[in-house]
């Protein structure tokens, strides 16, 4: 029993005594060393690859033009567009978000995504608006994003209905499909009712266009022409009207007066005199952009 603890006696001093020899604390010392230093080399090269402590501040980009921002010659981040839209409040090419914000702390050669305004607003179509209400049509215009103009007033019987629509001073076709960009503006010719009474005009053996005349300075509107082997309008004479002329007829303002016209006057028109009656004294400029149905020349009336 002695002689066992007799010997963990030694193993112990001999353990103490390696311990404390120099061999044994100068390789513990180059342990520790090492440690550190793979330690430090593990921070450091971390610190190289995510560029610790070299981070920067995010600017406002919104609200300037991608031109604007290449003056700015930003170092050190990339700007990538991400998406477009449209504002019509803004510039073309207007940056309207970006992501990250401004003021955002961010790594060096950090992409910041950003949406455009679109260099020109979208196209959309236009509604069919004629013979509607003007709240309706309004009311449709603006839920495809277009503006509303100038409303000019037409004696007609429909009150309060659009009789035609323009844009830019062209007048469109109800008839046909028309795509245009958002926020254009549309005008619109609105009835306003039937006015006062009138004179029926007499336009037989008129030239077609002192005939449009009469009938937009009476406050009248032109209903269907029926042109008879005609080439030029302009060059045409009418040959029948409706409602027909006879002393003491009446026509309400805002009524159609309907005309068939022929490349030459009936035989009973004086086609030398000049001056022309017209019962209402008044003469304005011919409207444009009727719609007239061409018939063949074998057509052609010879008296009515």
């Amino acid at each position: 029993m002695s002689t066992f603890a007799d010997k963990v006696k030694t193993s112990a001093k001999d353990l103490f005594l390696f311990l404390s020899s120099g061999v044994f604390l100068k390789n513990i010392g180059l342990a520790l060393l090492l440690i550190v230093g793979l330690v430090l080399f593990t921070f450091q090269a971390l610190k190289w690859h995510t560029r610790l402590g070299s981070s920067i501040s995010v600017p406002e980009f919104e609200g300037l033009t991608l031109d604007q921002v290449k003056d700015l010659k930003i170092r050190n981040l990339e700007i990538s567009v991400a998406d477009s839209t449209w504002d019509a409040t803004k510039l073309p090419l207007t940056i309207l978000t970006q992501d990250p914000p401004a003021n955002t702390k961010v790594k060096k050669n950090r992409t910041i995504y950003v949406t455009v305004n679109k260099k020109q607003p979208p196209l959309e179509e236009l509604p069919s608006v004629v013979g509607k209400t003007v709240s309706i049509a309004e009311s449709m215009l603006k839920s495809r994003n277009f503006k509303i103009g100038k409303k000019e007033e037409r004696k007609d019987r429909a009150i309060g209905t659009v009789l035609e629509i323009s844009h830019n001073g062209r007048k469109l076709d109800p008839n046909k499909l028309y795509t245009l960009p958002q926020e254009s503006v549309i005008d619109m010719v609105v009835a306003s009712g039937l006015g006062s009474v009138l004179n029926v005009p007499d336009l037989v053996c008129m030239p077609y266009d002192q005939a449009l005349a009469i009938i937009s300075g009476s406050q009248l509107n032109v209903g269907n022409i029926r042109a008879i082997g005609v080439q030029d309008t302009f060059n045409a004479y009418v040959v029948r009207q409706y409602p027909p002329y006879a002393p003491g007829s009446i026509i309400n303002q805002g009524d159609e007066v309907d005309l068939t016209l022929s490349p030459t006057p009936l035989p009973r028109c004086n086609v030398d005199s000049t001056f022309i009656t017209n019962p209402n004294n008044t003469t304005t400029k011919p409207k444009d952009s009727i719609r007239i149905r061409t018939v063949p020349n074998d057509d052609v009336p010879t008296e009515f």
